[in-house]
């Protein structure tokens, strides 16, 4: 037998895919249904040789029956992915074209986040989930009876709404936009890279695709309303309003019941962009959005709360409580996940069977992407799969290094002090917890890296603190459900609700002022690949030389993420083809050092710049210029301050726009952070960021930039037709183009030595 067949027998039992192949067919399946999915993330070529590689991997190391489940999988992939794509006959999109379309809609409320009017202090979600009954292009016209799903966005007079609530609606069908077109270019102007949307991080598309949502509507207005009759859904999720209402009575603060909504139910429209930013910042997002970790506390609740029912009985009942559970917070993915995992483990317990929790994981992962295989594209599905089959893969290994600290007192001879025995476990079971928080903030680093640009090195210590102050509000929710007849506990639970509360928001608050995030350029796609091959290595592998082999790569792959943010070139982006007409700019110093941002037209252009600058490792923009104080150039600044941190902002007087002007005034006065400083009247110049100047007396925009002995000069001037025309010089290079204000969205990145 050759020595490197040996040696390829030991390294895939470091790998553990002779274990995968052995003891989770479930994997082995859900691998083949992923090679058939992978056309949704990198395109056909992607899939080829993907599917050349993967399939020999069963061949070669297990066996005719492995094969068979592989190539079951890719089936049931191809199969999904086909059913997927495929339109019903009745589908609206079908009557209303590829464009966008008036009409008049008749839709019924899915969306399990409406509250209606028993909850006051709860609005309406800005985009509600519905279901298309019948649709109509005039009132002359006769309804069509048809299907599918959309999302709308109501007037702001619009009442709140509950499940099931039947509207008719008039207004306007939108297509979701189109990624945008990235080209990058060198300093002598030639064209180095082109591709869809690299300086995006979320696509909307793809969101309503894992949704089983092609087009979006506008109501204008509300024709009619009128609540049908009860359904399953309907009955669960009104009891569900009023079981949210009895555990936030006697609470004092509107936001605190706000956020007791998101915490327990998901319904995160009560919550401001200041609440949602700080706790993506500090890594503990997870603990506003239902998950495994709200499935598994309640799971926990209720196994704990059915002890005195027969063994057989707790295991079969338990799931369908937590059914109704994840029915009532909208059924997303990570609630599904836990779900399913969990009536897995509990029907096989009942019947005295075991089943590994990997393989759980990996059947619920099969299961949802049968459903609906765009899901994959979904950035909450990819994170929270990948930090639970790491969490269930590590167990084992977790509580091994657990027990280390106390593995003496298993030789000691019975009769040893109850209190320390009791210590040593509570010791134990906290330095379970601490590494399991460190394995899924390294399990989640790639894939915020990925799609967010930073990383949190303190989401382990806060996490480690915030779990058990989660714990204490759904055990004090539960307790206050049971005893709401006895008002006096009612207020106490109510106070111990609140001060639980304020506690989670002051330490992610203290975390976030106090600890630095360490923002990250969009890595390379091998990079992220030995990052998560390492953290396989580091839980799977057995011998020390493993694990140090692993941790010197994970530790490489982080360094090789900051060297390349300390190396990054300075980089001018120009953004065009937006809702606003106008174009927008984005000046990057060497190595991320200042940035400026010279107008955002819209919101659409305030997402694609945030996306940008996050992919580009940046979490801090040193000003904002404004050219002109008109809608045209600022209106998308109150959504870029509500989504990245802004120094300065920079803005002629705009005496002539007054009403614009006061409107920008507000913007900039909701950043706590940010200063507001008033140039000349049409005229500004001064400096952005080192070696950086810009001077702006329209229609002409001229800036200089400075490295070393080397110079650029960038000059915009809008020509008598009204297109934007650029001339780039660096050096003995010069280069000239221009934007015509009917472009497609665009990114045009210019690389400066």
């Amino acid at each position: 037998m050759p020595k490197w067949f040996l040696f390829a027998r030991d390294w895939q039992v470091c790998c553990c895919w002779r274990a995968l192949l052995s003891r989770y067919p479930a994997g082995v399946v859900l691998g083949g249904m992923l090679i058939a999915l992978l056309p949704l993330l990198g395109g056909c070529k992607v899939w080829m040789v993907a599917f050349a590689v993967v399939v020999a991997l069963p061949l070669m190391f297990g066996g005719k029956r492995n094969f068979i489940r592989f190539l079951l999988g890719f089936v049931l992939g191809v199969l999904g992915f086909v059913f997927a794509m495929r339109l019903p006959a009745d589908d609206f999109s079908r009557l209303t074209g590829i464009g966008n379309c008036g009409a008049e809609i008749e839709v019924r409320i899915i969306d399990s986040s409406c509250t209606g009017t028993l909850i006051p202090w709860l609005p309406n979600p800005a985009l509600i989930k519905v279901e298309v009954l019948r649709l109509r292009f005039s009132p002359a016209e006769q309804w069509h009876q048809v299907s599918g799903k959309t999302l709308i966005r109501l007037p702001e007079d619009a009442p709140r709404l509950s499940y099931g609530d039947v509207l008719t609606l008039g207004g306007v069908f939108l297509q979701p936009e189109e990624r945008r077109k990235f080209y990058r270019f060198n300093g002598a102007g030639q064209m180095i890279a082109a591709m869809d949307d690299a300086a995006a991080g979320f696509d909307f598309k793809n969101y309503l695709a894992a949704q089983g949502i092609r087009l979006t509507f506008n109501a204008r207005e509300i024709l009619s309303s009128c609540s049908p009759m009860p359904s399953a859904e309907r009955v669960i999720l009104a009891a569900r309003d009023r079981i949210l209402r009895v555990m936030t009575s006697g609470m004092r603060s509107e936001d605190n019941k706000k956020l007791v909504a998101a915490l327990l139910f998901g319904c995160r429209q009560g919550l401001d962009w200041k609440d949602r930013q700080g706790f993506i910042r500090t890594g503990t997002i997870h603990v506003l959005t239902v998950s495994g970790f709200h499935v598994g506390i309640l799971a926990l609740v209720f196994f704990w709360l059915g002890r005195p029912l027969p063994f057989r009985l707790r295991n079969l009942l338990v799931p369908l409580l937590i059914l109704l559970y994840v029915i009532s917070t909208g059924m997303n993915p990570p609630a599904v996940r836990t779900l399913i995992m969990i009536a897995v483990w509990a029907s096989c317990r009942a019947m005295l069977l075991r089943t590994p929790g990997l393989n759980s994981v990996f059947f619920s992962a099969l299961l949802i992407l049968l459903y609906n295989p765009h899901y994959l594209q979904d950035a909450g599905f990819q994170s929270s799969f990948t930090v639970v089959g790491f969490l269930v893969a590590s167990s084992g290994r977790i509580r091994e290094w657990a027990a280390l600290p106390g593995e003496f007192r298993l030789w000691i001879p019975g009769g040893v002090n109850g209190f320390r025995f009791a210590c040593s476990k509570v010791c134990t079971a906290m330095l379970a917890g601490l590494l399991s928080c460190i394995v899924a903030a390294l399990a989640s680093t790639g894939i915020t890296v990925f799609y967010q640009g930073f990383y949190c090195p303190q989401t382990i210590l806060l996490n480690f603190i915030i779990i058990p102050v989660v714990w204490v509000i759904f055990l004090a929710a539960a307790l206050k459900l049971l005893l709401f007849p006895l008002l006096f506990f009612n207020h106490i639970l109510a106070w111990v609700i609140e001060i639980s509360l304020q506690t989670m928001n002051g330490l992610c608050h203290s975390f976030d002022q106090a600890l630095a995030v360490w923002s990250i350029p969009f890595p390379p796609w091998w990079s992220l690949a030995i990052f998560y091959l390492a953290l396989t290595l580091l839980i799977a592998g057995g011998r020390n030389r493993t694990m140090f082999l692993a941790l010197t790569l994970i530790l490489l792959s982080i360094g090789f993420w900051h060297w390349q943010a300390q190396t990054a070139p300075a980089r001018l982006a120009v953004f065009y083809g937006n809702q606003g007409d106008s174009p927008a700019m984005v000046l990057i110093a060497p190595g991320g050092t200042g940035v400026s941002v010279v107008d955002v037209p819209d919101a659409a252009m305030a997402r694609d710049l945030t996306n940008y600058l996050r992919r580009n490792g940046v979490a801090k923009v040193d000003r904002i210029i404004l050219t002109s104080a008109v809608k045209a150039r600022a209106g998308g600044l109150e959504a870029f301050l509500h989504n990245i941190s802004v120094k300065e902002v920079d803005m002629p007087d705009g005496r002539n726009n007054a009403v614009a002007f006061e409107t920008v005034a507000a913007f900039s006065s909701s950043s706590s952070s940010c200063t507001f400083s008033i140039g000349p009247e049409n005229k500004f110049s001064g400096y952005c960021v080192p070696e950086m100047k810009i001077t702006c007396e329209p229609p002409v925009m001229t800036l200089d930039y400075r490295n070393g002995d080397r110079r650029a000069q960038i000059t915009c001037r809008t020509d008598p037709e009204g297109d934007d025309v650029w001339d780039l010089s660096y050096d003995r290079y010069s280069c000239h183009f221009e934007i015509p204000r009917s472009s497609n969205r665009t990114v045009r990145e210019f690389i400066l030595p």
